[in-house]
This record gives structure tokens, sequence and C-alpha cells, in this order.
């Protein structure tokens, strides 16, 4: 026969979830702040802002898996109510039933419109925080250009890199669409002169949303410029700083290789300087691999080449297609105006014969 532990044990045992549940959240909290450390106070103001719609998005699915849960429960009593054939007291019961059911069904329809909007505020809080963490940078690189101590240039190159690291996980995908094959239809140019404004309509229709795709891409095509330029000029102020010659090693997109440029020879390395804090020696580039910045740059530049012909593509696919729906308007007006000729011809022939 197994023996209850005494009730102070007991008493003790039931305080663990609590404590465990607790040391938890505190570990969480932490993590997260140790994480944030290194952010400006812009950025962590949105990250908290952002953390909080996700707790939000959390708990409406919370609630829409329960409410789902729910109504399935409530399809089947439903369904074996109806099958039995109820009394009075069964029919009322049924009534309540499908009175909750519609609650329900009610409930889900809010939670699946607050779940979108949710979405939508949390992508506008990834665009902020991604562009608060690109304004941080191009403050750097004022501050940068600003200083003619060594030192606190190659601090502000590793500031500068540390914020495009932590900004790559808040970057949404650059490219407007992948489907093209949505943009393209095929109308008939033949028909009643209603059904060739139709057709126009739907031509119109498809014109304006290429268009905002369009729109889209210029948005891209500006923010990756904009980080192109701020890299550039990066690059540029660790040359003129000689900040290779010193020995700065820091992360520009390849955690593996150090920096240098790829026109300098690889020097002799110099021995460790006796003085506070540690002196890395350069890296030279691997053979036949452009140093890490360059590898940014040139995937920036692939980026705005891929997005350039996207571009090119949508805005010669809205021409053809504002071309045709003009077309599909022309022949309506002229089927239109033959139409009149030959109605008017017609009751002038009434006319004359009456």
């Amino acid at each position: 026969m197994l023996k209850r532990p005494p009730a102070e044990s007991r008493r003790r045992i039931a305080w663990l979830p609590p404590v465990l549940l607790a040391l938890v959240l505190a570990f969480v909290l932490v993590a997260t702040a140790r994480a944030d450390t290194g952010d400006p106070g812009a950025v962590q103001a949105l990250k908290k802002q952002f953390r909080g719609l996700q707790r939000a998005e959390s708990g409406l699915k919370q609630e829409q898996r329960k409410l789902l849960e729910e109504q399935g429960q409530l399809a089947d009593e439903i369904e074996k109510l109806k099958a039995s054939e109820p009394g009075f007291i069964g029919r009322m019961r049924l009534e309540r039933l499908l009175a909750r059911n519609l609650e329900v069904s009610q409930r889900l329809d809010e939670l699946a419109a607050q779940l979108a909007e949710n979405a939508r505020a949390r992508a506008a809080m990834k665009e902020n925080i991604y562009n608060a963490y690109t304004a941080e940078m191009e403050r750097v690189v004022q501050q940068m250009k600003n200083t003619t101590d060594q030192r606190l240039a190659a601090d502000l190159a590793r500031r500068f890199y540390d914020l495009h690291t932590r900004r790559e996980q808040w970057r949404s995908p650059t490219t407007a669409e992948t489907d093209f094959s949505l943009f393209e239809v095929d109308v008939s140019d033949t028909g009643a002169p209603a059904e060739l404004l139709a057709n126009a309509q739907r031509l119109d229709d498809l014109v304006t949303k290429i268009r905002a795709a369009v729109k889209r891409i210029d948005k891209n095509l500006n923010q990756l410029r904009r980080e192109l330029r701020l890299n550039a000029e990066m690059r540029e102020m660790i040359h003129e700083n000689d900040l290779f010659q010193e020995g700065t090693r820091f992360h520009t997109g390849d955690r593996t290789s150090g920096v240098r440029p790829p026109e300098q020879t690889p020097e002799p390395t110099p021995p460790p300087v006796q003085e506070s804090g540690v002196h890395v020696p350069p890296i030279p580039a691997t053979q036949g691999e452009p140093p890490g910045a360059e590898r940014v740059a040139q995937s920036i530049q692939e980026e705005i080449r891929k997005l350039a012909a996207e571009r090119a593509y949508l805005i010669k696919l809205a021409g053809k297609l504002s071309a045709k729906a003009n077309d599909l308007r022309n022949k309506a007006r002229q089927q239109q105006s033959r139409l009149g000729g030959v109605r008017q011809t017609m009751l002038a022939a009434g006319r004359e014969s009456s």
C-alpha cells in the first residue's frame, strides 16, 4: 500500500509548478533583455510593441481553437437531436444549441478579422523595426565621418555591422510577386458591346493591380539602394581610416573570414600591441572570393537587378493590357454606332411605309 506524503510535504510539492513557471518566465525575460542590450532605445520600444502583438495573437489563436472545438461538439449534439425526433424539451434544447452555435460562429468571424488585423500590424511593426535599425546605422556612419580617432572609428565600424546583423532577422521579402501569370488574362475581342466593355473593365482592374505591384517594387528598390549606399559609405571610411592596417576585424556578412581591401596584398602580421584590449591582426580575404563586405554589396545589387527586371516586365505588361482595354472600348463604340445607324434606318423605313 502506497503511503501519502505528509501534508506539509504535499504543500511544498503543490508550490513547485508555480515556482518553476516563475523561474522559466524570469529566464525568458533575462534572455530577451540581454538580446536587446545592443539595440538603440527606439528599436527596444518597437520590439516591446511587437512582442505585445505576438502575445495578443497567441491569445486570439487560443480562443479560436477552443471555439472551434466547441463548434464541433455543438454540431454533433445538434445532429443527434435532429435525428432523434425530439419532444418539447428536446426542441427547447435544440434551440439553445442552435443559438449558441450562432454565437460561436459570429465570434469566430470576429477572431478571424482580429487575427488578420494583428498580422497586418505585425508586418508593419517589423518594417518599422527594420527602418529604425537602418536609421541607427545612418547615425553611426555620420558619427564615423565626424571622428578622427581610429579606435573610435573601429568601434563604430563594429557597431555598424552588429546593427546590420541584428537588422537582418526583421527583413521582409523584397520580391513583389512570385507568380506573374496572375497578371495575364485572355479576353475575347469579339461579342456584343456590353461584353466588350465588361472585358475592358477586367483589364483595367488588372492594370490597377499591376501598378500597385510596381509601387511595392519601387519601395523595395529605394530600401535596397539606401542599404547599398550605407554599406558603400562604411567601406569607404574603413579604407580612409586605414582600419585594415590597424588590424581591425569585424563581421561584415561572413562569420568565418576577416576583411581586407581586394586591391591590397597581405602584409606581414604585426606583433601584438602591448596596450589595453586585444589587438587582432588583419586577415586577408580568401583567394577568388571578395571580402565579406563586398559579398553583402553584391547580394544587394543582385536583388536590385532582379526587382528592376520584375518592374520592367510589369510596366510592359500594364501597357499591353491598357492598349487592349482601349481597343475593346473602341470596338464597342463602333458597334454601338453601327447599331444606332441601323436602328435609325429601320425607323425611317417604318415612317415611309406608313
